[in-house]
């Protein structure tokens, strides 16, 4: 199962609109230095909407940079292992939990959402744990 955890919907917008405002500013000031700049501007402004930051697939989460290159990789047991909070993804396996932080301002809410409800569904298929039987009582006289 793979699951994608995009960018926050709002920053590619925001770049194309500097890089925009960028081109305008060329257009008034004959200043080749906006122009120049809008052309990287835009470029960002598409790598924010085109690039994920965050890759579930394989049992692991890899965290991605702007130009698509994994800086960090997590393993995780199942996506029953992962608890989604608002700034943070855990991960528990082998009863050892670390903790990804994710900035709410960077990470698209709707992906995150759906990878909630991907781990509450894989909780629920989870069987059971087996429960403990008491010990027998003893028998003092």
């Amino acid at each position: 199962m793979r699951h994608v955890i995009r960018y926050h919907r709002s920053w590619g917008p925001v770049f194309f609109g500097l890089a925009v405002l960028e081109v305008i500013g060329f257009v008034v000031t004959r200043s080749w230095l906006s122009l120049v700049l809008a052309a990287p501007t835009a470029f960002l402004g598409y790598l924010y909407v085109a690039r994920p930051l965050l890759v579930l697939e394989d049992g692991a989460i890899h965290v991605k940079n702007l130009w698509g290159f994994t800086r960090r990789r997590f393993s995780f047991d199942s996506f029953a292992g992962i608890e989604v909070e608002r700034d943070a993804l855990s991960i528990t396996r082998a009863g050892q939990r670390e903790r990804l932080r994710i900035s709410p301002w960077m990470t698209a809410r709707r992906d995150l959402d759906a990878l909630a409800a991907a781990v509450r569904a894989a909780r629920a298929s989870q069987p059971p744990a087996p429960e403990s039987e008491p010990a027998p009582a003893s028998s003092e006289a």
